[in-house]
């Protein structure tokens, strides 16, 4: 935060804002507004709950960029914009340790990041009544085509990134791990799965698809983000098939805290 401000000088700038008091839950009370400057966001309000680990902080700028890092994919559109919803985000902005919900509503003249405690839900209701319309979710595949997720590198961040690829018949759990494990077709694209690593086995039982792969996947020389994208790039991959709706991901057969440390796969994982 390079300087401190009001609700009422960021109204100012940014209308919709004023009504953020009403809009999240009644245990929210604005801590802290900040003027940012040389930032990716220009404005930022705090509100805290119940104590310090209960935090909603919404950032806004009216010249949206680059994103940041997320492990996250666009989810859908929201008032003639992108809506992004990342329910594991790790480290964001390397000023929030560990793990956090974030969602960013992105639109030709603004966009709206929030990072939160709370649940992805939650962050996504916040962000469509700023918006006065629900989301409408991303389309599923259409029939013949698959989407694969892989890691997209840029000047400042690495990113979750989509290929779309033509195929023949309908594709399951297994095949489009086989493909996902291949690598990406598309140049821009870079592989986040180690070379090496080998599927050992996929099952999906009551809409959580369980996705064993050899010890060859823990030995990538992993950061928290791009630990993040290597988690999502099989979440999302996995998650465009209407049976599945969480991905436990195994190493060898076992459940694991994290695959680097950094991003906690213990219990399925959703979009």
């Amino acid at each position: 935060m390079n300087r401190a401000g009001t609700l009422e000088e960021i109204t100012r700038f940014w209308p919709a804002a004023s009504r953020l008091p009403e809009i999240l839950p009644t245990e929210m009370e604005l801590k802290k507004a900040g003027i940012l400057q040389n930032d990716l966001y220009e404005y930022v309000l705090r509100f805290r709950g119940v104590d310090e680990k209960d935090f909603i902080d919404v950032y806004y700028t009216s010249k949206p960029g680059a994103p940041p890092s997320l492990p996250g994919a666009e989810s859908g559109t929201l008032a003639g914009g992108r809506l992004y919803l990342a329910p594991r985000a790790w480290n964001v902005f390397e000023n929030y340790f560990g793990e956090s919900t974030t969602a960013r509503w992105v639109t030709d003249n603004a966009e709206v990041f929030i990072v939160s405690s709370r649940e992805i839900s939650e962050l996504e209701r916040i962000l469509e009544e700023l918006a006065g319309e629900e989301m409408v979710a991303r389309a599923a595949p259409e029939e013949g085509t698959i989407e694969l997720y892989f890691m997209k590198v840029t000047d400042t961040s690495f990113e979750l990134g989509l290929e779309t690829r033509s195929v023949e018949g309908r594709l399951g759990a297994r095949e489009l791990l086989e493909e996902l494990l291949k690598g990406p077709q598309d140049q821009s694209l870079s592989r986040i799965i180690p070379e090496g690593t080998r599927l050992l086995n996929v099952r999906v039982e009551n809409g959580i698809a369980y996705a064993d792969f050899s010890a060859e996947i823990t030995k990538g020389n992993y950061g928290s983000a791009t630990e993040g994208v290597l988690i999502s790039s099989i979440v999302w991959t996995l998650t465009q098939l209407e049976e599945v709706e969480a991905v436990q991901i195994l190493v060898e057969g076992q459940v694991l805290e994290s695959l680097a440390g950094h991003v906690s796969i213990s219990e399925p994982l959703r979009r």
